[in-house]
């Protein structure tokens, strides 16, 4: 199995350890994220259960919805928390299983309820993930994570819904648009 990534710092990383991204050298994992150079799927990482701990317990700090649905983009959300509380990082170039996708699956279905089901989930992912990123400000590297990954879901639900959106998710829409605007 190939590894990239580039680790930042050496050492343990203790469970009750608090994410803070004011170290530079961790902030590059984070960025090299934002840029590209790792996806936002979990299904190229092993990820140690301590970091995992850390970065859900930052979640629940978060204001996230009780019981939200997050069937779309959750990787997205966990991919930046993970990064943001990580010292060290490797991934492999691909992912090691094959990944079957359901005719139902939120992936692919164009049934106007998951699609505004996924909607719902793209919305609540990028409104944790906002007060994330502002630490970047309007950097080259948000506006390219926009670009790629924000743009990429959004335009994928709107060509899977065709015009069978009804006004509230349109307005969703909108939304999640102004959201990094």
């Amino acid at each position: 199995m190939s590894i990239l990534g580039r680790a930042t710092r050496e050492g343990p990383l203790h469970p009750s350890a608090v994410c803070n991204r004011n170290d530079a050298r961790d902030a590059a994992i984070l960025e090299s994220y934002l840029i590209g150079e790792s996806h936002n799927n979990l299904a190229n990482k092993l990820i140690r259960r301590s970091l995992l701990e850390q970065a859900m317990a930052q979640l629940k700090t978060m204001g996230l919805p009780k019981d939200p649905q997050l069937n779309f983009c959750e990787d997205m959300l966990c991919t930046v928390l993970l990064y943001r509380c990580a010292h060290t990082y490797a991934s492999t170039i691909q992912t090691e299983y094959r990944y079957l996708q359901r005719s139902d699956s939120s992936m692919v279905s164009t049934d106007p309820a998951v699609v505004d089901a996924c909607l719902i989930s793209l919305e609540t992912v990028l409104k944790v993930l906002r007060p994330l990123l502002q630490d970047h400000g309007q950097s080259s590297s948000v506006v390219e994570f926009r670009s790629r990954d924000v743009n990429w879901s959004l335009n994928n639900l709107l060509c899977r819904a065709g015009s069978s959106l009804g006004e509230e998710s349109l307005k969703r829409v909108g939304r999640i648009q102004s959201l990094y605007d």
